[in-house]
């Protein structure tokens, strides 16, 4: 039998998903879009080879526990604790971003989105990181999210960060700085 990749229950503008139903306006909607946006440019990021893809994919599978916990949330299912965000998926970001601290200079001003495309990409992720936490702090304050996810996302786009600027030094090119004259 054939897989088919749409169900049509959603063209009336609402999602279903087990027996419960909510509008597609919900907000829930716009924090499960960030975080299937900010998966997708982690996935783009992945396209340009660098010694951080396992970190980059394990970030995927993380998000995608990420989304399961939200959508439950939203629709007012409990989920298994596998399935669930929890204090080891933050730790794991802060080893990293400890982990590459200890390679790159000293940051002594605001660094310039750029440099290689990897850093770029990194970066445009990064952005997207800031929002997904600012749609997730908003849901939080409609139906309680787990501590844990708000924190991942938090750390998240930290290491997105340094993980752009090691990509600009593995390169061999300099972190520009703004000028603010």
């Amino acid at each position: 039998m054939k897989t088919v990749f749409y169900t049509g229950r959603g063209d009336g503008g609402e999602s279903l998903f087990g027996n419960k139903k909510l509008p597609k306006s919900d907000p829930l909607f716009d924090l499960l879009g960030n975080l299937d946006e900010l998966n997708a440019l982690i996935g783009v990021c992945l396209t340009d080879p660098s010694g951080s893809d396992a970190v980059l994919k394990r970030i995927q599978e993380i998000i995608f526990i990420a989304a399961a916990e939200a959508a439950a949330a939203g629709f007012g299912y409990e989920i298994k604790p596998v399935n669930k965000m929890s204090a080891a998926h933050t730790e794991f970001l802060e080893k990293e971003i400890q982990t590459l601290d200890e390679k790159l200079p000293a940051l002594k001003n605001f660094v310039l989105p750029g440099g290689t495309r990897l850093a770029a990409e990194l970066n445009l992720a990064r952005a997207v990181c800031r929002r997904t936490e600012r749609s997730a702090v908003l849901y939080n304050s409609k139906k309680p999210l787990s501590p844990e996810l708000l924190k991942f996302l938090n750390r998240l786009s930290s290491l997105l960060f340094a993980l752009a600027r090691e990509a600009n030094r593995a390169a061999g090119r300099t972190e520009e700085h703004p000028n603010y004259e």
